[in-house]
């Protein structure tokens, strides 16, 4: 505690940080009670984790450490597996309908019970779901009112970047089958022709990434996509849309 604060809170960032990020999961949801916090291991089932060891170590490094674990990581709500926590009796909809809902429902609950300083410090937030994406989104309400769900999101935290990940995958360089290059293709061009029709009316504030990228997809996509659509689709890669 001799170090100077400025000293203390550089250490404490780089040891609040977690390489995988933090996610989301429910502790319990009921009609008549809704928990959940975050957890560093996406694949955990503990319902124990300590974000912050720092917090135990005195009073002073409690208070300086309080919010920087949202400060440092990003912060995952991913359709997949938020109910790991939860007892098989309680009423949590996992079905594919919700695949999307769900997630912006723990962001929600979150953000609805968290104090004004924990707001603040939140930088970025990933929103994971499986299918998002109709055969024709141009034309699908469902997919503007999803959009206008993130806008609303992302305009209410204005110190976090949101990121959109719909499972839209490419695979690594060791697959011989391309038929995964041709689907990746296709599914930019509807999440690209879905967002700027959103982005017509709306100034977005949010972005949406490809699931993994790597060398090795970089690879994928210069050896196997048309010249002529290269450089979009490493666009794609490198920024999202």
């Amino acid at each position: 505690m001799e170090l100077p604060a400025e000293v203390r809170l550089i250490i404490a960032e780089h040891a609040l940080y977690y390489e995988d990020g933090l996610e989301w999961r429910w502790k319990s949801y009921s009609k008549e009670r809704k928990v959940g916090t975050f957890y560093e291991d996406s694949e955990s089932t503990s319902m124990t984790a300590n974000l912050n060891p720092l917090a135990l170590v005195c009073k002073k490094l409690h208070h300086e450490t309080k919010n920087i674990v949202f400060k440092v990581n990003v912060l995952g709500f991913s359709s997949i597996a938020m109910d790991v926590g939860i007892p098989d009796n309680e009423l949590y909809d996992d079905s594919i309908e919700n695949d999307f809902e769900n997630p912006m429902e723990a962001w929600d609950h979150f953000r609805e019970h968290a104090d004004d300083l924990t707001l603040a410090a939140v930088r970025q937030v990933k929103i994971s779901c499986c299918i998002l994406w109709p055969e024709h989104p141009c034309s699908d309400p469902v997919m503007q009112r999803r959009l206008s769900q993130l806008e609303i999101a992302a305009v209410g935290t204005p110190h976090a970047h949101f990121v959109l990940d719909p499972s839209w995958e490419l695979y690594p360089a060791e697959k011989e089958d391309t038929e995964d290059v041709a689907h990746f293709l296709e599914e930019g061009d509807l999440i690209e022709a879905s967002v700027w029709k959103h982005s017509l009316t709306n100034k977005r504030t949010w972005r949406v990434r490809v699931s993994y990228t790597s060398e090795k997809h970089v690879a994928r996509v210069r050896e196997y996509v048309p010249e002529s659509r290269q450089e979009k689709a490493l666009s794609w890669l490198e920024n999202g849309i």
